[in-house]
């Protein structure tokens, strides 16, 4: 049986393999993906808490994968999420020694499960992207931890006043240690997820108190979790060196704690009701479409299962559920004007449910009355994955997003030299650090993302412009302070930022003043740089960093047509509308242009 499941185990390896190679990200998505990307390139810090462990791993991939850094760090998450669905055929065949004796072979349903979690889209959305990497290794350690820990406890249970032979007990031991690493190496990666699931690990560890051999094994734990989590000392080791990427410069003790805490993003604050009513409701609308037909009932009743059993490591499993969606869905991250920023967090939730399901599922086949019955009830249970698959495959398909790539290098190509960009988020900032620190491109451009604004970053900003003068940690203050400096370079500030300050020009806006003046000429640069890339074309899945940036573009020839008109400048106001209109009737195609 143990070299069925390896056999298995590789080949739906390859298979989910083979499904991420095709609908992979070229570079980058509109999200945090390039400045994950461009720190793991160049061993830099990332923002809050840091995430030491991907970034590490990640200089591993920059090193020996193919393509650009970005292509490169994205086959290592894709990388994390196969490995992920190969362990998760381990955790069923141990699930079905608790399932209770099953009718046949128990690797068949193991099968069907593992293609439903291979086509789940939020896991195959994570596992196409630098960022997603970050959730994919978690669930990888996360799901690691969980079977170390399961199997040293229940080679443990069975010996219930009896103490296990001696090899016995050694290999438990050897599970108990690896586990309690594998959980050090997820706190050194997305702590803010795998901690919630302390107290099922906890309550996994609860048959080795019961004598003084077991009490030393697992003294052993603390130690070992420690060694894991010891790769946060990277943050101050690496920021002392100066890295091109530095986030909070967390090279001294207090600064180091404010990057772990994440004190930047000022949380703490649990929702109220009505907020935590907005995001269980975007947790019970995504159900449907990371569940196949029929899945989600077995799960309701693979957990109710779970319950009346009084299983105890089932139940850890149901603890560890329960603990992490109240967390992600009481606490203050992510914000409910933006729930979409949960759809990560809720991962090991999914990947939890399609554990239960397939409980539920021999419950359901050990029930059925003979063979062809559970014949039947498989190949629905597989049609439904076939039918599953179209909805997955239109979610995930982004082999030709080149979406923010194209956006940033627009953007920096439309500026002159030595250039001032105020950017107004992650859009217009992380695409421009990666083409600067990675590529190279366009150096001599002053990124000041207001967004980011912090001590950290104003010490970094004054150094690159000495003349920028601002008093106070106000970000409008420090953005009026910056437009009205006497700067010896071009200010431009992206059209994200709202306001009067500048002059739109669609990707950018300068600052009309000093050896900067009004021309049409400049006006135009931006949008004939301009590439429309998957616009109104259906190239790309309902990503919603995607269809932001997309709908920025009318918007920024709108805000050009009304600063010419409240200029009393015909000619502006004319630009603007020719744009807006090249724009609403751009080409279909992946390489649509304005360029013409």
């Amino acid at each position: 049986m143990r070299k069925s499941l390896v056999i298995l185990a590789a080949g739906l390896f390859l298979v989910s393999w083979g499904l991420r190679l095709a609908t992979l990200e070229p570079v980058f998505q509109v999200d945090d993906s390039p400045e994950t990307a461009a720190a793991c390139d160049t061993l830099g810090i990332q923002h809050p808490p840091g995430y030491p462990l991907p970034t590490l791993l990640g200089r591993l991939a920059c090193l020996a994968f193919p393509g650009n850094p970005g292509f490169r760090v994205n086959l290592q998450a894709a990388l994390w999420g196969c490995l992920s669905v190969a362990l998760f055929l381990f955790m069923l065949g141990d699930l079905a020694a608790l399932a209770g004796p099953a009718p046949g072979p128990w690797p068949p349903w193991q099968v069907l499960a593992c293609l439903g979690l291979v086509l789940m889209p939020q896991l195959w959305y994570q596992s196409l992207s630098a960022k997603g990497g970050l959730y994919t290794l978690n669930l990888l350690l996360t799901l690691l931890a969980w079977y170390c820990l399961w199997k040293a406890a229940r080679s443990l249970a069975p010996a219930r006043g009896t103490a296990p032979d001696r090899a016995g007990f050694s290999a438990a031991r050897r599970l108990l240690w690896a586990g309690s690493l594998a959980f050090g190496l997820g706190f050194a990666g997305h702590y803010m997820s795998i901690v919630l699931f302390l107290p099922t690990f906890g309550l996994l560890a609860l048959p080795w108190l019961k004598d003084r051999a077991r009490r030393r094994a697992l003294a052993f734990t603390p130690p070992l979790f420690l060694a894991g989590a010891s790769i946060y000392l990277y943050l101050p080791l690496r920021s002392r060196l100066h890295p091109a990427m530095d986030w909070g410069h967390p090279d001294t003790w207090r600064a180091f704690w404010g990057v772990f805490w994440r004190s930047q993003y000022q949380g703490g604050r649990p929702h109220s009701m009505a907020e935590a009513g907005v995001l269980a409701g975007h947790f019970l609308k995504m159900l449907p479409d990371q569940m196949a037909w029929l899945w989600l009932p077995l799960a309701l009743w693979g957990l109710w299962l779970a319950w009346r059993r009084r299983e105890w490591m089932l139940r850890s499993l149901m603890l560890g559920l329960g603990l992490h969606l109240a967390a992600v869905i009481l606490y203050n991250n992510p914000p409910t004007w933006a729930p979409w920023v949960a759809d990560a967090f809720y991962l090991p939730d999914f990947v939890l449910l399609w554990l239960f399901a397939t409980l539920g599922l021999a419950d359901l086949a050990r029930r059925l009355p003979g063979r062809p019955a559970r014949l039947a009830l498989g190949a629905g249970l597989g049609l439904g994955l076939a039918l599953f698959l179209p909805r997955a495959w239109a979610m995930d398909r982004f082999q030709n997003d080149t979406l923010l790539y194209d956006y940033s290098r627009d953007l920096l190509a439309a500026l002159p030299r030595r250039s001032v960009l105020l950017a107004a988020g992650g859009d217009d900032a992380f695409g421009v650090w990666y083409l600067q620190r990675v590529e190279g491109r366009r150096t001599d451009v002053v990124l000041a993302d207001a967004p980011l604004f912090s001590p950290w970053y104003l010490e970094d900003l004054r150094r690159q412009v000495p003349q920028a003068s601002w008093s106070g940690a106000d970000r409008d203050a420090i953005v009026r302070g910056l437009v009205a400096a006497s700067l010896d370079r071009p200010l431009f500030y992206s059209a994200h930022n709202p306001g009067d300050l500048g002059i739109p020009l669609g990707l950018s806006a300068f600052v009309a003043k000093g050896n900067v003046g009004l021309n049409l000429g400049r006006l135009e640069a931006p949008w004939r740089r301009l590439r429309l890339r998957g616009l109104r074309s259906g190239a790309f899945p309902p990503d919603g960093g995607a269809v932001e940036l997309l709908g920025y573009y009318p918007e920024c020839a709108r805000a050009l047509e009304r600063f010419g008109d409240r200029l009393g400048q015909p000619q502006v106001a004319a630009l603007g509308r020719r744009w807006e209109g090249l724009v609403s009737r751009a080409p279909a195609g992946p390489g649509a242009s304005l360029s013409r």
